[in-house]
């Protein structure tokens, strides 16, 4: 009995060792798959992390691209209202030199109207002068008709 129970021990012995070194090459195992997890895990987590800030910074540059959008369509807005501006009173200078231009044109034309008038005056009394002269010139003759008649 002595021989089996040493066999037996021994068997038991051998089969342990076997489960022990089983149990260790399994712990072995086990704790390299839980490190390469965590190790995964981390590569995760910074991965995550860096997306998070790629979506920040291209968040900001949205912002600031729409404020730039804005600030430039704000100083479109400006420079337009003040070409409009420009515009207006260009549009109304010119309105102004027509109208003082009217103005000179409407004087120039009275002048004439004036001048013609006066022409015209000057013309019927140069008329009427030249009918006098011609009343006297023909008083004249008769005058000295009169005198020869009269010799």
């Amino acid at each position: 009995m002595k021989k089996l129970a040493t066999a037996v021990v021994i068997v038991l012995a051998i089969f342990g060792a076997g489960t022990t070194a089983k149990a260790a090459y399994d712990w072995s195992v086990g704790h390299a798959d839980l490190q390469r997890t965590n190790s995964n895990i981390d590569t995760l987590v910074s991965r995550i992390d860096s997306l998070k800030e790629q979506k920040h910074n291209a968040q900001q540059s949205i912002n600031d691209l729409n404020n730039r959008i804005s600030n430039l369509q704000s100083q479109k807005e400006t420079e337009e209202a003040s070409l409009q501006q420009q515009i207006q009173q260009k549009i109304k200078e010119g309105d102004d030199k027509v109208a003082a231009k009217q103005d000179e044109l409407n004087n120039v034309n009275r002048k004439i109207d004036d001048l013609s008038a006066q022409l015209n005056d000057l013309k019927q009394s140069n008329d009427q002068l030249g009918k006098a002269l011609q009343d006297a010139h023909d008083t004249e003759i008769k005058s000295e008709q009169a005198v020869k008649i009269t010799k």
